[in-house]
């Protein structure tokens, strides 16, 4: 039974759309010892780049009988539900194929933190040595915390992100345009959404996020007042790029006669953080050089699902940009925080090894007044690293005494091609 599920989930894989931005970063690492760790939301890409992977290993080689491939998701009668399983499904694999021991295995194993004690087997396996194992997983925390325990750092971990406008395009092989980028601020970027028509999109992110929601939150956390935890999870799609911390959120809810302690708003929050739905980040003193943990903003994984739970109305447009302004940013390795300047703030402080940059969001610049509010804010930091604006339109404004204007599509396209 166990060899049949292997064979079953193998049928599955699939040539798929190559991400070629998070191949780069893996491949320098296959081939090796390391365990290797694909995280990220569910429903984001992560089986379909294992498959581009092993569609990689094949081209390179390796043959069929070499790889195993199993998703704990496609695993209905739950035959696969402890490491013990896990164990005797390879043990039967390896039986069936009559593999020598010069062999080498490659196990990719979809969804492993709905294994119990995986921990263990992984760890067995990577003392053993004959194995090359990759595993996803959309769970944070508990495959960092879990691996970091058992693997003392024999790891490497890559984030998986729902397509960004250039994969959207390239996908659908369409343009790269602002009409098409208006359609990507809407719909985002969920890979089984893309192609689907218009009036039924929102529909299949509501079914997604409901997806999300449950199975990687109230059930791995046991939520009891669900409706109560749906509605923090609408007040931080109202909320997108917005000041807040816990307090604000209770405040929020007693306005709406709801309790709920302070402890366990802040659970609820890390909960949605280790399941990639939202992503807090923290405000930057740029004066004392340090982080402030008072109060965050958050922005969504996905604009497309924030636009689900939340009307995609026109006071909500320069907040889903900036929404985008993060996202092209942490999908090219870029860490991100919120900028405070004495009493004033800058959207986002990007930092990777010795780059930084500051940039200012905004719609449109509509007058002098809102081209000197959103310039000023960067002239007054005195530094040699880059400063921009990063804008929706396509206005010709170029430099502003030294601080560049890009328009969106330009930064995305910047962005990428810098990695």
């Amino acid at each position: 039974m166990y060899f049949n599920l292997i064979q079953n989930c193998k049928k599955n894989v699939l040539p798929a759309y190559k991400r070629a931005k998070y191949f780069s970063r893996i491949e320098k690492y296959l081939n090796n010892s390391f365990i290797k760790v694909i995280v990220g939301q569910r429903r984001a890409g992560k089986s379909y780049f294992l498959f581009q992977i092993i569609d990689h290993l094949q081209s390179i080689g390796v043959k069929e009988k070499q790889i195993v491939y199993i998703n704990k998701e496609l695993d209905i009668e739950d035959i696969i539900i402890h490491a013990s399983d896990l164990e005797k499904a390879i043990d039967d694999y390896i039986h069936q194929q009559k593999l020598a021991q010069n062999e080498k295995l490659y196990i990719f194993i979809d969804e492993i933190q709905d294994i119990l004690q995986w921990e263990k087997i992984i760890r067995k396996w990577k003392a053993l040595g004959q194995y090359e194992i990759f595993i996803t997983g959309s769970n944070s925390k508990l495959l960092s915390g879990e691996l970091s325990t058992f693997l003392s750092g024999r790891y490497i971990e890559l984030t998986i992100y729902p397509f960004d406008f250039i994969e959207y395009c390239e996908f659908q092989h369409i343009d790269i345009n602002q009409h098409n980028f208006d359609n990507y601020l809407m719909y985002g970027g969920m890979p089984e959404t893309i192609i689907l028509e218009p009036d039924i999109k929102y529909d299949i992110l509501s079914t997604l996020l409901d997806s999300i929601l449950f199975r990687d939150v109230v059930c791995r956390y046991k939520i009891n007042n669900v409706k109560l935890f749906e509605k923090i999870v609408k007040y931080l799609a109202l909320n997108i790029g917005n000041l807040f911390n816990a307090k604000n959120l209770e405040n929020y809810l007693s306005s709406k006669n709801l309790k709920l302690s302070l402890p366990t708003i802040s659970s609820y929050l890390k909960y949605l953080e280790h399941s990639f739905l939202v992503h807090p980040i923290d405000r930057y003193d740029i004066k004392g050089k340090s982080t402030l943990e008072f109060s965050q903003k958050v922005y969504f994984n996905d604009i497309g699902l924030r636009n689900a739970i939340s009307v995609n109305d026109l006071q909500y447009k320069s907040k889903m940009l900036e929404n985008i302004v993060f996202l092209t940013l942490i999908s090219n390795g870029w860490k991100v925080y919120v900028g405070k300047f004495g009493d004033q703030e800058i959207d986002f402080i990007a930092h990777k090894n010795n780059e930084w940059k500051y940039i200012q969001v905004v719609w449109f610049l509509i007058s002098e007044k809102v081209i000197h509010r959103e310039f000023s804010n960067l002239l007054n930091i005195k530094t040699g690293h880059p400063k921009m604006v990063v804008g929706y339109s396509d206005e010709v404004i170029g430099n502003y005494e030294g601080i560049k204007y890009m328009p969106i599509i330009d930064f995305i396209l910047d962005a990428n091609q810098q990695g």
